[in-house]
């Protein structure tokens, strides 16, 4: 790419503006086309300037009461930390969820969780976003093993948007494990650490 790198924070902006602005915009900032070329495909469409808002400071208890509230299986509780207008987008899946009530919908009836400590969720950073790294119990070995990653975007009170990534390979550029052995039955055990395995 010829233009600026793209961050989170620009995907975020792009979502506000019209489609075919949306399209003239990363055509000439991420692109590097210029505007000429751009108005011989677009027609008189022109690139819009954005700019991302400024990452909020992670809360820390936000974060700490979302981690909960997925490892405890309490979906109420996951839908109370979302905005009203929130979005929630899987890759590749082409879906999206908006609003806190669709999201706690589909976590309820898509999730593979059934209990509390079916999942265990590793904080992480992502692009300078809080993340996790989700592991899911599989029923069959009883391992928590790798199911996805979560990247949030906060407001100054709760969590506006949610990316999960159903791409495993990402665990390795976290350098984590495919396979979570040895956890405590309560996982907010702090007395005991979880054995990290690597499956070959």
């Amino acid at each position: 790419m010829d233009g600026r790198p793209v961050d989170l924070g620009l995907i975020a902006a792009l979502q506000r503006i019209a489609p075919r602005e949306r399209a003239a915009t990363v055509l000439h900032d991420i692109e590097g086309w210029p505007t000429a070329r751009i108005t011989g495909l677009l027609g008189d469409v022109r690139p819009v300037p954005v700019v991302a808002a400024p990452p909020v400071v992670p809360d820390e208890a936000l974060l700490a009461r979302y981690r909960a509230a997925f490892e405890e299986y309490d979906v109420p509780a996951i839908v109370t930390l979302f905005t009203d207008d929130a979005i929630w987008e899987m890759p590749p899946f082409t879906s999206w969820f908006r609003g806190a009530r669709d999201i706690g919908r589909l976590i309820s009836t898509h999730c593979p969780a059934e209990h509390a400590g079916d999942q265990y969720l590793v904080p992480l950073k992502a692009n300078g976003l809080p993340a996790f790294a989700v592991y899911m119990r599989d029923p069959r070995d009883n391992i928590h093993h790798a199911f996805q990653i979560q990247v949030l975007t906060l407001t100054a009170t709760a969590i506006i948007h949610a990316v999960a990534f159903f791409d495993l390979s990402l665990f390795q550029t976290f350098h984590l494990p495919d396979l979570l052995q040895g956890l405590p039955p309560n996982p907010y055990d702090g007395t005991l650490k979880p054995h990290i395995e690597r499956r070959h």
